[in-house]
Formats: structure tokens, C-alpha cells, sequence
């Protein structure tokens, strides 16, 4: 009889560390997922504003992904306008940001 009250609590406690751990993993794998989603927005709106050129990109926001992103444009200098594109997102303890400090070539 001990025997099986024993082995119902190793298998409680089992059953429940396999549950704590499946958890955390999920969060992680959810966590990378928007990083890379982040990235991947940064990625793109970098790549619009070097389309629409020097001297013409402006500073602005979007908020259809479900994920805060913003980008503030600067006096054009010689040969280049600096750009700051960021990220809001869910992260482990809050919200993470990821930013790019990029330049948009004056052609």
C-alpha cells in the first residue's frame, strides 16, 4: 500500500514538472517567434524607406502586426539620411525592444 501512494506521488510531481517545463518551452518558442517577427518588420520598413529615398522618408508608426513599430528620420547629412527603426514587443518580462540605427544614401 505504501509502495503505491508513493508511486502516485512520484508520478504527481513528474506529471507536473513535465507540465512546468512544456509551459516555459512553449513561452520561449512563442517569444522567439516575435523577435523574429520584429526583426523581420525592421527588416521591411527599412527597406521602404530606402524606396522612397533621401530627403523624401518621414518619421512614422504602424500598429497592424499586433507589435508597436516606429521610425524617426533625420535631417539629411552629407551623403546619407540616419534612420532609427524600432520594436515593441512581448518579451519574458514585459516588453522587449528591438531597434536598427541604419542610414538611407543620398544618390
Amino acid at each position: 500500500m505504501l509502495e503505491i501512494v508513493v508511486s502516485i506521488l512520484l508520478l504527481t510531481v513528474g506529471a507536473l514538472g513535465y507540465a512546468a517545463v512544456t509551459a516555459r518551452l512553449a513561452r520561449a518558442f512563442f517569444i522567439d517567434a516575435q523577435r523574429s517577427r520584429s526583426g523581420d518588420l525592421i527588416a521591411a520598413q527599412r527597406e521602404t524607406l530606402i524606396r522612397q529615398g533621401c530627403g523624401r522618408a518621414l518619421p512614422g508608426t504602424d500598429n497592424r502586426f499586433n507589435m508597436a513599430l516606429q521610425w524617426s528620420v533625420e535631417s539629411p547629412g552629407v551623403g546619407a539620411q540616419p534612420v532609427t527603426i524600432s520594436a515593441i514587443r512581448p518579451g519574458f518580462t514585459g516588453t522587449a525592444h528591438d531597434s536598427l540605427r541604419t542610414d538611407i544614401p543620398c544618390i
